[in-house]
């Protein structure tokens, strides 16, 4: 909660979805560690039929900029690849340069435009990367 509260404004989630995602067999979520502290998480939906969804990441601000949300990302789209994933699509604000650009470097293109999606004039890039990797 901690990860989510400092990485979120509006948009984040409770701790009752929270441990949805952890305790659900159709999410997968990964922590990631600094210090024997939670730095970041990650959450992927599997949607069924070869499609994932990554519902959250997020990483404390104090650990950004070190290769966390990348290595995240890596894992699950592995972990989807496994379990013989096709497609993992995202939302991502269309004012976070630095988590589109993460995306796009992994192999994610613009699927689409969601208008209000984070609230009134929020607007987000619906994100699709076809053909996972292992």
């Amino acid at each position: 909660m901690d990860v989510e509260s400092q990485s979120f404004e509006a948009e984040r989630y409770g701790r009752e979805l929270i441990e949805v995602f952890i305790t659900e067999k159709d999410f997968t979520t990964l922590v990631s560690l600094a210090d024997r502290r939670i730095a970041g998480y990650a959450t992927l939906y599997d949607e069924g039929g070869g499609s994932f969804r990554l519902i959250s990441i997020a990483v404390l601000p104090t650990h950004r900029n070190q290769g966390i949300a990348r290595a995240l990302m890596r894992q699950l789209e592995t972990i989807a690849s496994v379990k013989r994933g096709r497609r993992m699509s995202l939302e991502v604000s269309v004012t976070n340069v630095p988590a589109f650009n993460l995306y796009c470097s992994l192999g994610f293109r613009i699927k689409g435009t969601i208008l209000d999606y984070y609230g009134k004039e929020k607007n987000a890039f619906l994100l699709e990367k076809i053909g996972l990797q292992r």
